[in-house]
């Protein structure tokens, strides 16, 4: 048995035959379809089947070694055409995928378990760098003294573009592992606060 990522246009309700396979694994696909896997037994008798109804992009079944491979792998379409891609085989691989929701997703942002703060850094006039680079960062927010008297400037570490700026009295927030510097334009001794959140 071969393994192969196939790909099939359905039109509106079609049924779609793959062939022999123990996994399943369906790519892509705009709207959920139903699938059925059949195990015909050489010596006939009564087919099993196991069926997998409103079937979303991303879906992965495996066959338990007990009941080996299926037959053949009916793909059913709902009302809406669509093309599909799905992998069938006997090889189980891993795929990256970027799946597309339609309709409402919630997302969950996981808080952090940790927070450094460190001693407030006292700019120099010109680009210089604010914080190192932390694998276990979540993220970083810069906040700028009230008292401060200029605009300080966010920029990549050795970048020459500004990507984000704090004035006195404000904060930003960066959500990156990555180091930044920042850019005084001013005459210096303006004074930034920096905590990390891991």
């Amino acid at each position: 048995m071969s393994s192969d990522v196939l790909q099939q246009a359905l039109a509106a309700n079609q049924v779609a035959i793959f062939g022999r396979g123990r996994i399943f694994n369906l790519l892509q696909c705009a709207f959920p379809v139903n699938i059925a896997a059949d195990y015909r037994g050489i010596g006939g008798g009564q087919t099993k089947h196991k069926v997998f109804n409103g079937t979303p992009a991303g879906s992965k079944f495996v066959s338990d070694p007990a009941d080996g491979e299926w037959t053949y792998l009916r793909v059913t379409n709902g009302a809406t055409p669509q093309n599909i891609t799905i992998f069938v085989g006997s090889d189980d691989m891993s795929f990256n995928n970027a799946v597309t929701v339609t309709g409402v997703a919630q997302t969950q942002v996981a808080p952090s378990s940790a927070i450094t703060d460190t001693p407030a850094v006292v700019t120099a006039t010109g680009q210089h760098a604010l914080f190192a680079a932390n694998l276990t960062r979540r993220r970083v927010t810069v906040f700028a003294d009230p008292a401060n008297t200029a605009t300080v400037y966010v920029r990549v570490a050795g970048g020459g573009n500004d990507i984000g700026f704090v004035q006195p009295g404000t904060f930003a927030e960066f959500d990156t592992t990555a180091a930044l510097d920042y850019r005084d334009a001013s005459a210096g001794a303006q004074k930034c606060y920096i905590f990390e959140e891991s």
